[in-house]
């Protein structure tokens, strides 16, 4: 089981795009961040449910990993974080 301890943004970041795992994110004054798995060419194509939102950057980095294992549990993402687990 992963550690109990914050989730670290740029790391999280950078493992997404070391397993080519694109992500939009963007920020709203007034309602915190929204994040899609999709690159910024796709984003004409995108339905309201590819969006995911969180309040604060605090809760960013879990969210995207938590996102991201369910989105694509076969990724070298999600099998590095499964087998240290």
């Amino acid at each position: 089981m992963e550690s109990m301890a914050a989730r670290n943004l740029e790391q999280t970041l950078q493992e997404l795009y070391d397993s080519e795992i694109n992500v939009t994110i963007s920020t709203l004054w007034d309602g915190g961040m929204d994040f899609a798995f999709i690159s910024y060419m796709e984003f004409e194509e995108a339905k309201p449910e590819d969006w995911h939102n969180v309040k604060t950057y605090a809760e960013l980095a879990d969210a995207l990993h938590e996102t991201a294992m369910k989105m694509y549990p076969e990724s070298d993402y999600a099998m590095k974080h499964r087998s240290a687990a």
